[in-house]
């Protein structure tokens, strides 16, 4: 799973986005940098981010 993250380039240290989500476990829209990626709700789930309440 770390790779496929890798990959899409979601890596230690980068800020994230959440754009959307569906109910019931659908897929998760993240932005990184200026690319929009959907992500399934298991891996997802499995990453930890830091709340920054920055705007």
């Amino acid at each position: 799973m770390t790779d496929r993250l890798n990959a899409l380039g979601i890596r230690t240290g980068k800020r994230i986005t959440k754009i959307s989500s569906m109910l019931l476990h659908g897929p998760v829209t993240i932005q990184i940098d200026r690319m929009r990626v959907a992500i399934g709700f298991g891996m997802a789930e499995k990453i930890f981010v830091e709340v920054d309440m920055q705007p």
